[in-house]
């Protein structure tokens, strides 16, 4: 199975939400900005590209992705190319990250998108500090709704 990750930007909240679910990143972490652990975290080179993050403890591959403002755009047309090749939708989990982030958050995440990379990921961290336990609470939600966590 795979698990996307996805937001505006894919190199913020959904790094972090992939990292913290990999075990890569925790709460403690979070609460002190330490944001350099996180792989793609802020990466501008890379965005809205799909990046691998590992594996999960069940095998599950876990991904992020930036999206822009496509935010249902991007997921219904991979449900649709999953189906027009016939692989079972199931094998994929797609999580919008941006459903569980602050304005602060979103701005940074925007920002560092055009250019402001400083002062995006600057916003973006300020924000994912107040927003990672209720991030990572609906991420878990999710996850277990869909059977990979118990």
């Amino acid at each position: 199975m795979k698990i996307i990750f996805y937001s505006y930007s894919g190199v913020h909240s959904a790094v972090v939400a992939g990292a913290a679910y990999l075990g890569l990143w925790s709460a403690q972490e979070a609460a002190s900005l330490q944001f350099s652990g996180i792989p793609f975290f802020g990466c501008q080179e890379s965005k809205s590209e799909l990046r691998y993050l590992g594996n999960d403890k069940q095998g599950n591959q876990v991904y992020t992705l930036g999206v822009k403002g496509e935010m249902e755009l991007v997921p219904r047309a991979i449900q649709d190319f999953l189906q027009l090749m016939e692989i079972p939708a199931q094998d994929l989990i797609m999580i919008n990250t941006n459903l569980f982030i602050n304005r602060m958050s979103r701005w940074g995440e925007r920002l560092a998108r055009y250019g402001l990379i400083k002062t995006g990921n600057f916003l973006a961290r300020q924000g994912l500090k107040k927003d990672f336990p209720l991030l990572f609470k609906e991420v878990k939600k999710m996850l277990k709704r869909q059977g990979v966590l118990t």
